[in-house]
């Protein structure tokens, strides 16, 4: 059954992992759904359900019981509402409940577990007063606003009229672009952006000012908000952008408040109203003069003037002018606090209200008393201003004299291309001849401030738009010597400027709008509007908004909150129901956007606004439709007629029908043939699209399960054959075991026997070492004995020859003798008869010299043999000494050769100890193995019987007529029963129980026929 146990486990294993996929997507399901088990108990809620009982809980529990939406799991249905279980008796019915004072729609679905029965309710519930309020918002949305749609990856799917306009593209230009077309290049390579993008792509939404470019390539900006769309499996599907042209406003509050701010940071600024009061004053202007603001807040400008002025008629006149909107700007003697003097150069500037009227002074003011102009503080600001303006110099004539980097870079001259120049090279030709360039020039030289924007040309007669103040330099006598100008480039602001007014008519023309003030009272209304209501304008001005909705609305909470956001500035936008003339329904898209006055506060609300009734009503119809697939109602179809693109939309979604409900019946055929088993079906038709990889994948499935089947037919008919070759091998493997544990057993009896011999040689050796051992000690003494032989045979030769020499000297005295005793002889035969006696003496005396001379020469013979043997001994000595040495040093070696016998005997007896030890184990071992072969015998008689029975799970499949039959399985080989020896049978038990044996060893291995073979 080990086989069938783990296809069981894996079947398992799916289910579970199928369970938990299942309940991780409930989880993340944006439907509203519970689950309830047969008796009515709550068993589960997914998140989007409780956040919406979380959200209209005090409503829901009106007139109900108290109870907590995330406290709901394991109480009954009641508790929400009395009847809900009657309910459950309506599964596949949508209809509206009732809870508390909250109107939900609920669609009850049963399930049937195991055997049949409803085990279970998953109940889905729909909140369709949020939905029609969300509908409405898009709606009203897309047509007050520019909208385009993206894919998660950025790419371009569509975009409304209001976005293609203020881009200046046609749908068919941008559709299937990248939506970085729309930002500056740099930025598009970023990582900022890549991260932008993936961070959408997460689900988060992004909303802020971001500046685009169009299509000539001019800079917008846009309060825009990404809205990243999510599927019904909570995966974004695509991104939506609202927006709105903010480049307008945006460039003139960067404008005003860059000018504002520099001009505070550099120079000393205070406001007067109209009659000289001081209104307020910055920190230059205060430290200038010494004072704190309390201390001229409310006090007369004529505080920091001489009494004298301020008494004369030219001070009133100075003042009356600035009422009237006269501009006056010079250097200027002042007195501080303790009566400090102070020179400025200074300008008033009136400031005019929205009617052109002035309402206060502004006077910007730098103290040029003494030589500040020249100290660094000065130049240190002078600095500033260049690093941050373009900046010119020119003489009183206006010949440029220097310009900064900015400058340059503005009007795209270099500095040796206009030095020396006249001012005139940056105006157009016509302004140059003309009599108010002229007294512009005038004006300067004396000393006249100018400042506003300016139409400049620039290299290659680009036109350039500045925001510029000229300022005339005086000296120290009062007299202009040169003119700075600052200016910064706004030549891009102005652009969108002139753009941006274009679109808001284009705006009025191609949308319906209607201004409201803060009550809801209509104040003007278009025609675009009054034709979409069927109103003329005299019917509804001065009527309320409320004219346009329905009455239970008009008298709802939701409508007076509706105008409280809107009088407290709060933008409203989306799709909205509206009543025309007559009660006739019409949805629009639109946006109530409450305008600000100068103070930040709203004082009317302008609709812009746009029918989609015709698309509102499609939308719901095919979200109708839609609902019913979802339930899988493949009957449905549109009952109502549509128009323009909207036809189209409903002759395609009629078809998609069509097409789904034969790909779904093709498809149910084909799971129910297979579910009975039978493997010979497949899909037919022809599918196109997904529904072709379908079909595919579910024929390429049938197909790869009926060459699965056969697959295993085959592999059980090789398991089968596999199996008897195993009992077969086993029982060759039993008795060659049972054959190597005799053998084993008659080794170990002739080790005994040879480690018994090894160990009587070892004491034989040790013997034959000791006797080497005084052999060599006897040849040291014999060889001593033997020197000393040849020093004594040396000490003989040496006297023999001494003897031998006195044998010479005695033979040499006989001859001497011999031949004294033959003179006496011849001297006495002279002598006659008086020598007679004496020539008898000298005879004998000559013939004892004679003997003595032959005895002599006897002794000298034999001596000299005596000293030949004597040499002949002693050279025999000394060889008998060199022999002697020989024999010493080998019997030195024998004993040398003894001792390494003796040693390899006693390592020979300890490796044979070994050995034998060896043999013991080997045989040991050989027990063990002869337990292991009957276990393997036992699995291979396990794997024929699972193989059988995985031929009867397989045979339940219907294959091709050419599909093989059932295996059929031979008998089981009777295994042999081993002749263990008494020693193996005390390893048997552990062997056995696998308690010490590796888990390898008492599972039968797979092996190839080859493997076999070679065993």
């Amino acid at each position: 059954m080990g086989v069938l146990n783990i296809f069981n486990q894996d079947a398992l294993k799916k289910a579970q992992q199928q369970a938990l996929i299942q309940n991780k997507a409930l989880d993340a399901s944006s439907s509203f759904l519970m689950v309830l088990n047969s008796e009515g108990i709550i068993t589960y809620t997914n998140p989007a359900l409780r956040n919406l009982f979380r959200l209209h809980q005090a409503q829901l529990q009106t007139n109900q019981g108290q109870w907590q939406a995330d406290l709901l799991a394991g109480q009954h249905c009641s508790v929400i509402k009395a009847d809900l279980t009657n309910l459950l008796a309506t599964a596949g019915q949508r209809q509206s409940v009732q809870i508390g004072s909250y109107t939900l729609e609920l669609n009850v679905t049963a399930v049937q577990g195991i055997t049949g029965q409803i085990d279970s309710y998953v109940l889905e519930w729909f909140d369709e007063q949020e939905n029609q309020l969300a509908f409405g918002k898009i709606a009203a949305m897309e047509r007050s606003q520019a909208v385009i749609e993206f894919t998660p990856d950025g790419t371009i799917e569509n975009a409304n009229e209001l976005f293609l306009n203020a881009m200046g593209y046609r749908l068919d230009e941008i559709k299937g672009q990248h939506h970085s077309m729309f930002v500056d290049s740099n930025y598009a390579r970023s990582g900022e952006y890549k991260d932008f993008w993936q961070k959408l792509r997460n689900g988060e939404f992004h909303a802020g000012e971001y500046c685009r470019f169009d299509k000539q390539g001019d800079a917008i900006w846009i309060q825009a908000s990404y809205n990243p769309v999510l599927d019904k499996n909570g995966k974004v599907a695509k991104v939506i952008k609202f927006a709105t042209d903010i480049t307008a406003e945006k460039m003139r509050n960067a404008d005003f408040s860059g000018q504002l701010d520099a001009i505070g940071k550099s120079q000393a600024v205070i406001e007067f109203d109209l009659n000289g009061i001081i209104l307020t004053a910055n920190e230059n202007f205060l430290n200038a003069m010494g004072y704190t603001l309390a201390e001229i807040k409310g006090q007369h400008h004529r505080k920091f003037v001489s009494s004298d002025y301020a008494n004369s008629p030219e001070y009133a006149t100075f003042w009356q002018k600035l009422q009237a909107g006269e501009f006056f700007s010079g250097e200027y003697q002042r007195f501080g606090k303790d009566n400090k003097e102070i020179w400025i150069q200074a300008s008033y500037n009136p400031i005019m209200d929205l009617d052109g009227k002035p309402y206060k002074v502004v006077k910007y003011a730098s103290d040029i008393t003494e030589a500040k102009l020249r100290n660094a503080d000065y130049a240190g600001q002078l600095e500033a201003i260049g690093k941050s303006q373009a900046t010119i110099e020119f003489t009183p004539d206006g010949t440029i004299v220097t310009a900064n980097e900015n400058f340059l870079n503005t009007v795209g001259y270099t500095i040796d291309e206009i030095k020396g120049q006249h001012h005139r090279l940056f105006v157009e030709a016509k302004e140059q001849n003309s009599s108010a360039y002229k007294s512009f020039w005038n004006d300067l030289k004396k000393g006249k401030f100018f400042a506003g924007e300016f139409k400049r040309i620039g290299k290659n007669d680009e036109e350039v738009w500045i925001q510029a103040s000229y300022n005339p330099i005086f000296d120290m006598n009062g007299k202009v010597f040169k003119v700075v100008k600052y200016a910064t480039d706004i030549t891009a602001e102005k652009q969108k400027n002139a753009y941006f007014e274009g679109q808001l008519d284009a705006i009025s023309k191609s949308q319906a709008v209607i201004e409201f003030d803060l009550n809801g009272v209509i104040l003007n209304a278009n025609e675009n509007f009054c034709a979409t209501l069927g109103y003329s304008r005299d019917e509804i001005m001065g009527k309320h908004h409320s004219l346009f909705v329905e009455k239970e609305y008009k008298n709802s909470a939701d409508y007076t909150a509706f105008w409280d956001k809107l009088n407290k500035g709060i933008y409203a936008s989306g799709e909205f129901k509206r009543i025309a003339k007559g009660g006739r329904e019409v949805f629009i898209q639109a946006t109530y956007n409450p305008i600000m006055d100068q103070n930040g506060k709203p004082f009317r609300v302008v609709k812009f606004a746009t029918d989609v009734t015709a698309r509102t009503k499609a939308v719901n119809e095919i979200k109708h439709i839609m609902h019913s697939l979802s339930k899988g109602d493949l009957n449905c179809s549109i009952e109502q007629e549509f128009e323009g693109d909207f036809k189209e939309l409903g002759q395609a979604t009629e078809q998609f029908i069509k097409d789904m409900r034969t790909t779904i019946m093709d498809i149910k055929n084909v799971m129910t043939q297979l579910a009975a088993g039978d493997l010979t079906c497949s899909i037919e038709h022809e599918f196109e699209g997904d529904f072709q990889v379908l079909g595919e994948a579910i024929n390429q499935f049938i197909f790869n399960m009926r060459s699965t089947i056969g697959e295993i037919n085959t592999a059980v008919e090789t398991i089968n054959t596999a199996s008897s070759e195993i009992a077969s091998g086993n029982a060759d493997l039993s008795s060659r075991t049972e054959q190597q544990a005799s053998s084993l057993e008659e080794t170990s009896s002739s080790m005994e026997e040879l480690n018994g011999t090894v160990k009587l040689n070892a004491e034989n050796a040790e013997q034959a070492n000791g006797l080497a051992a005084q052999a060599c000690e006897v040849a040291a003494q014999g060889g001593d004995m033997i020197r000393q032989v040849v020093t004594t045979m040396s000490s003989i030769n040496e006297s023999a020859q001494e003897i031998s020499d006195i044998i010479g000297v005695i033979d040499g005295i006989a001859f001497q003798t011999n031949i004294l005793a033959l003179n006496a002889a011849v001297e006495a035969a002279r002598a006659g008869e008086q020598g007679r006696g004496f020539a008898v003496v000298a005879s004998e005396v000559r013939t004892l010299a004679q003997r003595s001379a032959e005895a002599a020469k006897d002794i000298k013979e034999l001596i000299s043999d005596s000293v030949s043997k004597i040499t002949t001994g002693n050279e025999l000595v000394n060889r008998s000494g060199d022999t002697m040495n020989d024999v010493v040093n080998s019997i030195k070696r024998v004993n040398d050769i003894m001792s390494e016998i003796a040693a390899a005997s006693v390592q020979q007896a300890s490796g044979i100890d070994e050995v034998s030890k060896a043999v013991v184990q080997m045989d040991e071992m050989t027990q063990q193995n002869a337990a292991l072969v009957e276990e393997a015998a036992a699995a291979a008689d396990s794997l024929r019987q699972q193989a059988s029975q995985l031929s009867d799970r397989v045979s339940s499949f219907k294959l091709d007529t050419s599909a093989a039959a059932p295996v059929g399985f031979a008998a089981p080989i009777a295994t042999r029963t081993l002749n263990v020896p008494p020693a193996a049978k005390k390893l048997n038990g552990s062997a056995l129980n696998g308690s010490k044996m590796p888990p390898a060893m008492l599972k039968p291995s797979v092996s190839s026929e080859d493997d076999w073979e070679s065993f």
